[in-house]
């Protein structure tokens, strides 16, 4: 294997684990585990416009269902009740949420 095939394993292995389970782990911190989780849902529809914009791929009436399917559970999660304050939904400090003082 070149140096450059080395090159591009370490950066395809750097920009895949290392980022994005760093961008994860900061979305659960901030979010909340549930909430975080809920997001991760999106994944399908994310990767679907990316291979139409990408691939040139033309999706059918199903992935076009699904894919407000997914927007609408996402946004209905999102919902909050109009009497629910913020600071109810959400602990100010993560370390809140675990009991860590």
């Amino acid at each position: 294997v070149t140096v450059a095939g080395w090159g591009g394993v370490a950066y395809s292995a750097l920009l895949s684990l290392v980022v994005a389970y760093v961008l994860w782990n900061r979305g659960v911190a901030l979010l909340g585990a549930s909430k975080a989780a809920i997001f991760n849902t999106i994944v399908p529809f994310v990767a679907t416009v990316v291979a139409m914009v990408a691939l040139g791929e033309r999706p059918g009436p199903l992935h076009l269902a699904g894919g407000l399917l997914i927007i609408g559970g996402v946004l209905l999660t999102r919902k909050r009740e109009k009497n629910t304050p913020a600071a109810a939904v959400r602990p100010r400090d993560p370390d809140e949420q675990h009991g860590v003082r």
